[in-house]
């Protein structure tokens, strides 16, 4: 769903004016930026640190939670 809605708004973007490439992401950045900061109350992103503390460790399974089925078959 994300591809497609993406897609749907890269399209119009490039119809419209191709110069919104440039002006979206800035939007979209400065919006994470800013909702992490005050709606999160800047907290980290512990996910990640998920990710790299199991690559570190060499763990052969995330948490649960970070599992995602359809990432283990597409490869």
């Amino acid at each position: 769903m994300t591809g497609y809605v993406q897609e749907k708004i890269a399209e119009g973007v490039l119809n419209w004016d191709p110069r919104l490439f440039i002006l979206l992401p800035s939007v979209g950045i400065t919006a994470i930026y800013f909702l992490r900061k005050y709606a999160f109350q800047n907290r980290k992103n512990k996910g990640i640190k998920e990710i790299y503390t199991t690559l570190e460790t060499r763990k052969d399974h995330l948490p649960f939670s970070k599992y995602h089925p359809t990432i283990s078959t597409a490869f």
